[in-house]
């Protein structure tokens, strides 16, 4: 009978340890698990910098080019140029110009 309670009280210590070590085990295949999740989302957020990044980059260089195209198009010589020879526009002579007053 003695032998038995200490069968019995041997088992309930070794339940005991095995449920320290599965809980144990449970907790460190939880903190794994949130750690890659973690790591998974952490690459997914890496890439859209990425793309981000460049997607900024080539809208810089795209205005760059804009605002070279617009400061040709703004050119005085230019215009002066079209207005000559496609619109058939002469220079102004300011002493030919009437200002009429208020």
């Amino acid at each position: 009978m003695i032998r038995v309670k200490e069968l019995t009280i041997e088992a309930r210590k070794d339940f005991s340890i095995l449920k320290k070590q599965a809980l144990f085990f449970l907790m460190i295949l939880t903190i794994s698990s949130l750690l890659i999740l973690y790591n998974i989302k952490f690459v997914e957020v890496e890439k859209e910098i990425a793309q981000l990044t460049k997607s900024k980059e080539f809208m810089v260089y795209e205005n760059m080019i804009l605002k070279k195209e617009i400061a040709k198009l703004k050119d005085p010589k230019r215009i002066n140029k079209i207005a000559k020879k496609k619109l058939h526009m002469k220079p102004v002579n300011m002493e030919k110009v009437k200002f009429i007053k208020y």
